[in-house]
This record gives C-alpha cells, structure tokens and sequence, in this order.
C-alpha cells in the first residue's frame, strides 16, 4: 500500500487520511481560485485601461483627420488660385516684348535719328 494512503502513521508522526487529503485539496482549491479571481481582476483592471487608452488615441486620430481635411481643401484652393496665375503669366508673356527687342528698337531709332538730324 502507498504511504499517503495508510489510516494512520504506526509512528504517529503524521495521520494521513483521504479525508484530511480531501480537505487539503478542497482549502488548495479555494486557494487557487481567489488567486485566480484576483489575477481576473487585474486583467480586467489592464483592459479597461487599455481601451481606455486606445479611445483616447483614436479620439486624437478623429482630429487629426479633421485638420487633413482642412489642409487639405485649402490646398486645393491654393492649386486653382496657382493655375489662374499660371495662366494670367502665359498670357502677359505672349503679349511682353522682350528687352533686347527694345533695346535693338531704341538703338535703331537713336541711329535714324542721327541721320534725319533730329535731336531729341
């Protein structure tokens, strides 16, 4: 017979029956369990401080988004605004003359001038 198993200890250093083994497992099981409850709590407790955290997060990204927005209608406003620009620029260069064109014109006048002895 296995020793655990005896009713009693002939040198009656301990007593072992399936009764005191049965409350040991039950008091071990009761033990078990609050530990396990407690170890529940703590991680109810880190989730909830978790989502906590991730709310706060996606609260913050909400707002992020909203500014995007923002930029991002004011930047197409600045494009528009740039191409009229761009073609108020074409425009006024088909009708500039350029500088060395005058220059040749101012010189070519200086030159007749002279000629038709006309002093300005």
């Amino acid at each position: 017979m296995l020793p655990f198993l005896c009713m009693a200890n002939k040198t009656k250093k301990q007593s072992v029956t399936l009764e005191s083994l049965d409350r040991k497992m039950h008091v071990l099981a009761l033990a078990t369990d609050k530990k396990i409850d407690a170890l529940a709590d703590v991680v109810d407790d880190l989730a909830r401080i978790t989502k906590h955290g991730f709310d706060s997060v996606n609260k913050r990204f909400d707002e992020v988004d909203k500014q995007f927005e923002l930029i991002d209608a004011r930047l197409d406003r600045m494009d528009a605004r740039i191409a009229m620009i761009e073609k108020d620029v074409a425009l006024l260069r088909e009708n500039l003359v350029r500088r060395d064109t005058i220059d040749d014109i101012l010189a070519r006048l200086e030159y007749l001038e002279k000629k038709i002895g006309v002093k300005v």
